[in-house]
Order: C-alpha cells, then structure tokens, then sequence
C-alpha cells in the first residue's frame, strides 16, 4: 500500500475517523491494529517477523539488568537483519572470488524476500534496547506499546527512525487533533504528494534512461542525469517524510524531522546534520560515540567517521556501490577534517572573508558537486555503470539545449517544464525555509476561505498534472527497498 495510492489515503482516513471516536487511552490500540494492517497488505506473513523482533526487543528491555541480556539480544536483531539483507550479497560476493580464481559458481539454493522496513524498525529495536540498558528510558511492561512503535505504519516502510522515549509517551497520551493540526497535516500530505508525483517520478524517468544506456546519450545530458538524480532522491524522500510527519499529526504523534535544507549546507558535515537526520543521529549515537567517537585522539576519529560511513552505506543496500558511496562521505569527512588547518592558512594567506556570500555560495556548491558525485555510485546498478556515467559528464556538450535532444530523455515538453517549475519550487522553498520563512505557517496564518482555496487548487494541480491515472501503479519510493 504505497503511500500515493489512493486505498492508503482511504485507508489514512479509516484509521483517523476511528481513532477520533475511542477515548485517548485506547487510541495505541488502534493504531497497533491499523499498523498490523497496513504491514500485512504490504508483506503478508513477513509480519511475523517483525511481531518476533517486537516480541525480542520487549523481552530484552525486560530483562536489561541481566548482565549479557542487552549483548545478546541486539546481535541477535543484527543477525537477523543480516540473514534476510546480506545473504544474498554474501553468496554472491563469494562466487564473484571463487569465478575470478577460475572456480565455477553454483547457483544460489534459496533467496529471501527482503522484508519492508526491516534496515528501519531493527534500528529502533536496537536503540530501544540499548536506552533501556542505559537508563534513558524505563522499559515498558506492556507489550503492545513496544509492538506498536515498531510497527507504527507511517514509519515502519521508511522511517524516520524513532526513539521510544520520543514515541512511547506520545502513544499513551497523544495529543488532541485541532483544526490548525489538522490543516497542517493536510498541508505537509499535499507537498509530499507533489513532490513524489510532480517531481520526483517525473525526474526519474530522465535519469532512469539515462542509467540504463548512458553511451546513448551526449555529456550535458549524462552530466544533468546525475544533478537530477540528487533532487529525485531528495524529492522521493523527503515526499514520503513529509507524508509520514502529515499522517502522524493526524493521530496526534509529533514525528521527527528528517531533512534540513541539506543541498544548501556549506560542508559535508553540515550536509549529514541535515540529511536523513533520524539515521544520522542513530548512528552517532549507538555506533560512532561507543567506538569512541572524537575522545581517543585525532587518527582514531578520522578511523571511526570512515567506519560508521562505510557501515551507513552497508545499511543502505547489499551491493558494494552502496559501501563504496558511504566510504566516499566518509573520505570526505577525513579530508575535510584534515585540511581545516591548512585551508585556514590558504584564506589568511589570500585575504579571503570567510563571512562573505560568495564564499558562501561557492562552499555550497562545491559541497553539492562532491555529493552528486557520491550519488552517481547510489544509483548506479555496478562499478562499470558508474564508470560510463562518470565518463559521460566529463564530455561537455552544450547544444543538446538547442538541437532538441534534451528533450529525447523520455519526458516531453510539457512534462520537462514542470519538472523545471516543480524544481525551482523546491529549491526556492528550501531557501525560505534556511532564512526562517515558512510557506505552511503563513498559509495556516491566512482566513479559512483563503485556506481552503489554496489546499483545493494544490489538490487539483496534483490530481490533473500527477503522474498517475489510466496504467499507472503507484511508484515504490526509493527507500522502502533499504
């Protein structure tokens, strides 16, 4: 049940309705059933899964006091996200070696289904365990609360990543539904839905074509699939983020933010502070600060960001593009840490004004390239894609804008400019929202009639200029496969 569908936003104002009519006490119980639903549609019996990984988190926060409890409890999860995630990279890793020395691969025995949200609701598992053990949160003795958490359906396919200590207490008390909240709610679905369906669906199909024969296409073109794969993942996401925080709200949940305007950060620790922020801050939490974080010396932090990035891109997906990607950022962290000293001096040296705009701007930028650049490995399906496409941007050819060939990548004029104007929209809002302006307070702000009238046309424009109707199936979003 993908969250653009139109049974998900039937199945969203079920739940609503009738978590609205039960008295606040029991409204969890509600949202543990519409989540068990909801997960069921989209996995069958792979729910049993995720009850056994509630069932092994409750247990082990039962039982943290016990010396090995919380070790065993949180390798066990491990292995179990390993088993259905990593397997069949393994196998495949292993003969990809045995074939290069001349031996002669068989053919894999089993393959597992990957199960949604697994890489999601195993991490908040783990940290459950781990805040119980640690004595930031008090384990909770009743079991649907754990399994309710984990399995909450606006962010058990994707997240973001919770905390219990953020969701928990918000399940026993959850807050009343307003008006205002309620518009919000609407407000955040309605951009998520733009830009999954004006955006993001309309800019994959650019770069999906160009990935799949970039030899076939000139190097502005191949150059611009990669600028346009930056904003379809951060559209795709960051979609689906806000429609999960719109859901949340309705049920009266105050879900975490995901993104900061992170193609606007001035560096690449800036950019990770502000992108997938649930992840990013799980994994300073439970994997960089316990292998020692920045207290054991210089080498030692440079040698924990390049693991916790290494291990960020593992987590992303089972194929050595996605280590290699995570490898690259945390490259970039050493290098960026190791020449603060020498930059300084270069600046001094130059009389360059760290404080002006243009210093600024072109620190954005720069820092936007070496993302795009990491992407292209994101995406791209093996090294030797990669390579091809790394190949193609370095051609310049400025007049495929003039001989019409950038509109032979699979979009047609129409559907290219909204894509441009859907593009500016995003960047333009991501400006406002870095200088302190936000487009949905203000509208919250206006008359009800004015309300109303701006949520029915963006309503319209997304029903009439969407990407879906007569053969369209409602396009998986690009992290429900991690």
């Amino acid at each position: 049940m993908q969250f653009t569908s139109l049974s998900f936003l039937i199945f969203l104002l079920i739940i609503y309705v009738v978590y609205n009519l039960v008295p606040n006490q029991f409204r969890y119980i509600i949202l543990a059933i519409g989540s068990t639903v909801f997960y069921f549609i989209g996995c069958g019996k792979l729910l049993l899964l995720l009850f056994s990984i509630a069932l092994i988190t409750y247990i082990a926060g039962r039982q943290y006091t016990k010396k090995y409890t919380p070790h065993i409890s949180v390798t066990l999860l491990v292995l179990i996200l390993a088993v259905f995630k990593y397997s069949g990279f393994l196998y495949d890793t292993i003969m990809s070696i045995m074939q290069f020395f001349g031996g002669v691969p068989s053919e894999r025995m089993i393959s597992l289904a990957l199960p949604l949200g697994i890489s999601f609701y195993t991490f908040e598992a783990i940290s459950y365990i781990i805040d119980c053990r640690n004595g930031k949160i008090v384990a909770e003795r009743n079991f649907l609360y754990v399994y309710t958490y984990l399995a909450m359906f606006p962010t058990v396919v994707s997240g973001p990543i919770e905390r219990a200590g953020n969701i928990i207490p918000q399940l026993k008390h959850p807050k009343s539904v307003d008006l205002n909240r309620f518009m919000n709610a609407v407000m955040l679905i309605m951009w998520g839905f733009a830009l999954k369906l004006l955006l993001a669906d309309r800019l994959a199909i650019f770069v999906d074509n160009v990935y799949s024969n970039p030899g076939n296409y000139a190097g502005t073109i191949v150059f611009f699939a990669t600028i346009f794969y930056s904003f379809e993942i951060y559209a795709d996401f960051a979609g689906y983020t806000a429609i999960a925080i719109g859901a949340g709200l309705m049920l009266g949940i105050d879900l975490s933010p995901n993104f900061d305007t992170p193609y606007l950060s001035s560096n690449i620790s800036e950019f990770w502070r502000r992108w997938h922020i649930s992840l990013s801050s799980w994994l300073r939490d439970y994997l960089y600060i316990p292998l020692g974080g920045n207290r054991r010396g210089e080498a030692r932090k440079l040698l924990n960001l390049v693991i916790v990035f290494t291990i960020s891109g593992l987590w992303h997906g089972a194929a050595w593009t996605f280590v290699l990607w995570g490898l690259l950022h945390g490259l970039y962290q050493v290098v960026s840490n190791v020449a603060k000293v020498p930059l300084t001096k270069v600046k001094q040296f130059f009389v360059v004004n760290g404080y002006s705009s243009f210093y600024h701007v072109l620190q954005v930028i720069i820092t936007f390239l070496m993302v795009n650049f990491a992407w292209i490995f994101f995406r791209a399906d093996t090294f030797s894609n990669a390579t091809d496409i790394i190949k193609g941007t370095l051609s310049v050819t400025p007049w495929v804008f003039l001989d019409g060939s950038f509109l032979n990548v699979g979009l047609s004029r129409p559907d290219m400019t909204l894509m441009l104007i859907m593009l500016a929209i995003l960047v333009m809002t991501d400006i406002l929202n870095r200088r302190g302006i936000y487009i949905r307070k203000s509208i919250i702000c206006q008359p009800l009639i004015v309300r109303w009238a701006i949520m029915i046309s963006v309503i319209i424009i997304i029903a009439t200029c969407g990407i879906w109707g007569p053969g369209y199936s409602a396009g998986n979003f690009i992290y429900s496969g991690f």
